[in-house]
């Protein structure tokens, strides 16, 4: 009679699965649970950056030309405000040289 076969010796995952189940002292079915657990909190943390759109390019062309309008724009307001109040109190700007100071001068 020929002796009994020996047994196989786990290969690739198998190995994995074995120590897992020895390590925690896990069944079957916990193993394959905590190994689907491993494998759903691994796709959450990765699948973010995958699925993250390509950022916007950036033209700085465009932001300079509306800067510069807004330059231009502004510019125009000062000016014509800044040209008002000088001629609005153009005739007040006598400084009191008619009268005399509210306190008098020291040497």
């Amino acid at each position: 009679m020929p002796p009994p076969p020996s047994p196989r010796q786990p290969w690739g995952a198998a190995i994995t699965w074995r120590w897992l189940r020895r390590h925690f002292g896990f069944s079957r079915a916990e193993t394959r649970g905590f190994v689907g657990l491993l494998l759903l909190l691994l796709g959450v943390a990765v699948l973010p950056g995958l699925l993250r759109p390509a950022d916007p390019v950036y033209l700085p062309a465009a932001d300079q030309q509306q800067l510069n309008g807004w330059a231009q724009d502004l510019a125009a307001r000062l000016a014509s405000s800044d040209a008002a109040e000088r001629q609005r109190y153009a005739e007040r700007r006598n400084f009191g040289a008619e009268r005399p100071g509210r306190y008098p001068k020291v040497a």
